[in-house]
């Protein structure tokens, strides 16, 4: 990881002072919210709500950086079968755009993202991770993600 860090700051740090558009420090917040369902071997799963807050940095006219925050609820319930857990979500973002000629500009982005969830019970008690039927013990409580994507600005 700090091998993958370093090569993606020498090469897009020279390359963020190259491109002029007048985004650097340009900044955004903002909050979203939606919603989010289950889908795995429980049915009954229930339509919950999800808010998450949003800010973006673009540093140079090239390079910029975001975070993210965000929680929400997943739930389940089928029968003798049900949990309930809290999602917490923390991602950060690198974003890094190679042209600024136009007014919608592609960009890159990559990051590290966690995610932390505890499933309980009805009866409070956390739920165990089943494969295969057979008892895996708890669920990982932090689970991590590596989001790389597209996207487009508009300034």
């Amino acid at each position: 990881m700090r091998l993958l860090f370093t090569l993606l700051c020498s090469v897009l740090l020279p390359l963020s002072f190259v491109y002029a558009d007048e985004t650097g420090g340009k900044a955004g917040f903002g909050l979203k919210g939606g919603f989010e369902r289950y889908s795995g071997d429980v049915d009954g799963a229930a339509l919950n709500g999800y808010i998450e807050g949003h800010a973006q940095w673009w540093i140079s006219n090239a390079l910029g950086v975001s975070l993210t925050f965000g929680r929400g609820v997943l739930s389940a319930e089928d029968g003798s079968e049900y949990f309930t857990t809290n999602v917490w979500n923390y991602m950060g973002l690198i974003k890094y755009k190679p042209w600024n000629d136009w007014a919608l500009n592609p960009y890159l982005a990559f990051g590290f993202e966690r995610f932390d969830i505890d499933p309980k019970a009805q009866n409070g008690h956390r739920v165990p991770a089943f494969a295969a039927g057979v008892n895996r013990g708890d669920y990982a409580k932090l689970n991590s993600a590596i989001p790389f994507g597209v996207g487009v600005t508009y300034f």
